[in-house]
């Protein structure tokens, strides 16, 4: 009897099982969790359940300097140029450069005027998603990060993050919490 392989497609050799029965075995586009009965669509989707769901995960490239993982060569390279400040990336507008390819698009919408976020209620655009999303918390009173020390809410992380150092001793006294 075959045994179903987790492994990316490319890598799946047929059996001679499989023309007696194909509906057992995985299609070159599923992949099935070797745990449970769950069968995924991608390799991606799968991994994603197997850490999820089993806790277990097995990445395919890891950085030579630290503990970082993925399932992707390209992260992984991307990842190691934060080890050796290598800026590959550089804006031809104002020579400022990037470790990322994506830091740089970013960054060039600083330059173009590019808002390509743009919240659905007031029309504001904004130029990175994280932003469209706490501007929108205004809209809603929305205030999802508390601090655990006093009950405080706050739009975004940072704030929260800031604030909770009042608790801590680390800032003036013109920071004081008075909740």
């Amino acid at each position: 009897m075959c045994r179903l392989n987790t492994a990316p497609p490319s890598s799946l050799l047929l059996c001679a099982d499989q023309e007696e029965a194909p509906s057992i075995l995985p299609t070159v586009d599923t992949f099935p969790c070797r745990s449970c009965t769950s069968v995924f669509s991608s390799w991606d989707f799968l991994q994603k359940h197997r850490k999820t769901v089993h806790g277990e995960f097995e990445p395919r490239h890891r950085c030579s300097r630290c503990f970082y993982t993925s399932d992707y060569k390209y992260e992984v390279v991307a990842h190691e140029r934060t080890h050796t400040g290598q800026k590959h990336f550089v804006c031809a507008t104002c020579d400022r450069s990037f470790t990322l390819q994506d830091s740089l698009t970013r960054h060039m919408r600083i330059h173009t005027g590019e808002r390509p976020h743009v919240c659905a209620t007031c029309g504001k655009g904004f130029t990175v998603l994280s932003n469209l999303k706490n501007h929108e918390r205004t809209h809603t009173g929305e205030r999802p990060y508390v601090c655990p020390q006093c009950g405080k809410s706050f739009l975004k992380k940072s704030d929260m993050t800031r604030h909770s150092r009042v608790h801590m001793g680390a800032v003036s006294g013109r920071d004081v919490c008075r909740t």
